[in-house]
């Protein structure tokens, strides 16, 4: 009996430290090193606190947004975000610097040439952001 008692005890161990061994082995291969999960698909960018257990999130998966609302029942899709094109506005008159894009941007004046000088636009930015 006694030796039934101690085989069961050692064999009971051994698949207790298996199991906490592959446990913490599978937690390791989930997240990295500073706590964050390794896929970036699903991003939560921006959060509003609506009442008590109600909120809004701005969810961004792939490159896409939605907006989910969200209470302590339940979890609802509202809407799907459009990209603000606003950058890329920006970022094609830069680089083309075409003079008929700067009047499509609202609250960007060009100088005399149509033109609008990089200096000038980083502190439009500033203003706008």
């Amino acid at each position: 009996m006694p030796g039934y008692i101690t085989g069961f005890a050692v064999y009971t161990l051994a698949m207790t430290g298996i199991l906490f061994l592959a446990f913490i082995i599978a937690k390791k291969c989930m997240i990295l090193p500073n706590g964050k999960n390794r896929n970036n698909f699903l991003q939560v960018e921006n959060y509003m606190s609506l009442d008590a257990g109600k909120g809004l999130y701005v969810i961004k998966a792939g490159r896409e947004r939605f907006l989910i609302a969200s209470s302590r029942e339940s979890c609802q899709f509202m809407t799907k975000l459009e990209e603000h094109s606003f950058v890329e506005d920006v970022n094609k008159c830069i680089d083309n610097d075409i003079k008929t894009s700067w009047s499509s941007i609202p609250d960007f004046k060009p100088n005399i040439n149509g033109k609008l000088p990089k200096k000038d636009i980083i502190k439009q930015l500033k203003g706008v952001f």
